[in-house]
This record gives C-alpha cells, sequence and structure tokens, in this order.
C-alpha cells in the first residue's frame, strides 16, 4: 500500500505546452502507481477549504502481474480500463482548466491535505509521496512571495508561520514548478523557502523540477 497525492494549483493560467507537460508526467505518475496504492489527484482553491477533489483512486491492477495459466489478465486490464484508465483520463483535462483568483492559499491546501490525508495513524504506516504542481508563489493576507519575501527567518515571524503549520508526517514531497515570465523572486531562493518550509513542517523534501513553457 502506498499513496500519492497531487496538489495543482490553477490560480493562475498555464501555458499550453506547460498543461502538456503536466498531463505526460501526471500520466507517468499514474502508471507507477503499485496495484492497491491511492492515486488522488486534487486542485487548489483560493476559499477552504483551500483543495478539490479531482480523482481519487486506488490502482486495481492491470493485469500485467498475473500469470497466464492462474490470472485472467484481459479481464484485469479491461477492468483497470473501465475503473481507472477513463476516469483518470477525464481528471487529467480537469487538472489544467485555469480557475484565476485573487490569492494563491498554497500553504493552506498543503495543510489540508496533511490533516486529511497524512497524519492519522494508519497514514503513517504506508509510504506517502505528495507532488506540488504550482509556480509557488505563496499569495495571501499573511504573507506573499509577490512581496520578495523569501527570507525564512521573517516568515517565521509572520502570522502565516502559525496559521498554515501542519505535519507532513515524513512525507516525500516534490515540486513541478510552473514558470512566469515574470517573477517576483529568485527562483533558486524560492525553492530554497520552500525546502526550508517543508523541513519545518516535518517533511522531506524530495526533489524539485522546472516545467517545460513560461506563461505570460
Amino acid at each position: 500500500m502506498s499513496q500519492t497525492i497531487i496538489l495543482i494549483d490553477t490560480t493562475d493560467a498555464i501555458a499550453d505546452v506547460t498543461k502538456l507537460n503536466i498531463q505526460t508526467l501526471l500520466r507517468d505518475t499514474a502508471s507507477g502507481i503499485q496495484r492497491g496504492g491511492l492515486l488522488e489527484i486534487r486542485a487548489l482553491t483560493a476559499a477552504a477549504p483551500y483543495t478539490k477533489e479531482l480523482f481519487s483512486l486506488c490502482n486495481p491492477g492491470n493485469g500485467g502481474d498475473l500469470s497466464a495459466f492462474t490470472g485472467n489478465a484481459a479481464l484485469a486490464r479491461e477492468r483497470w480500463q473501465a475503473g481507472f484508465g477513463q476516469p483518470l483520463l477525464v481528471a487529467l483535462e480537469k487538472a489544467v482548466e485555469a480557475n484565476k483568483a485573487d490569492s494563491s492559499p498554497i500553504m493552506a491546501g498543503i495543510q489540508s491535505i496533511a490533516v486529511s490525508h497524512l497524519v492519522a495513524q494508519k497514514a503513517r504506516a504506508i509510504p506517502s509521496r505528495l507532488i506540488v504542481v504550482s509556480d509557488m508563489f505563496e499569495n495571501t493576507e499573511f504573507f506573499s512571495h509577490y512581496r520578495g519575501a523569501t527570507d525564512f527567518d521573517a516568515f517565521k515571524k509572520s502570522p502565516a508561520a502559525n496559521r498554515f503549520a501542519t505535519d507532513l508526517a515524513g512525507s516525500d514531497v516534490s515540486i513541478w514548478l510552473i514558470r512566469r515570465a515574470k517573477s517576483p523572486v529568485d527562483s533558486v531562493a524560492l525553492m530554497a523557502f520552500w525546502q526550508q518550509w517543508i523541513d519545518y513542517n516535518h517533511g522531506v523534501f524530495s526533489s524539485a523540477k522546472s516545467l517545460q513553457g513560461v506563461e505570460g
């Protein structure tokens, strides 16, 4: 058993080539989910509860691990396509639809996922992975990267530090970075900030990759 939760930030526009890149990576991620593992895709929203479910299913297995003599691989594949593959295709289209908003509460979205998926005793007993697909510009009344803030010590003194404090319960956290033509902060400093935030909230920063395409 395992769980992979993907949070996609569509509170700002995404370039078309970036959308395709995201969908390709989502398909690759889905294909790597072990049989019985949970894949959940959620969209970031500006208002509470800050995330919206787009897809949440356990992989039933596509028959690839069944013996030709003792299992019915064709039937398993058919059931996988109907019960997992097809719903995933629908979710992939919804996942990159823009829902522009005046705020981007990334921390609140991650906090919401942590509370619902990561901190329970049962969840702690299985491998958990969180992937955040975003430009990673936190933008709320409590803290905003659009004000040029990347100093983590300064962040810890802001209202956001306590308001959005959470427990990532040792989960692996990866970032797929959506690129903007105009960035309010240096990208290296931004990733360093989030690496510290993840560590501060008991997660394990796994990796960060820049997506193809630039919006704006």
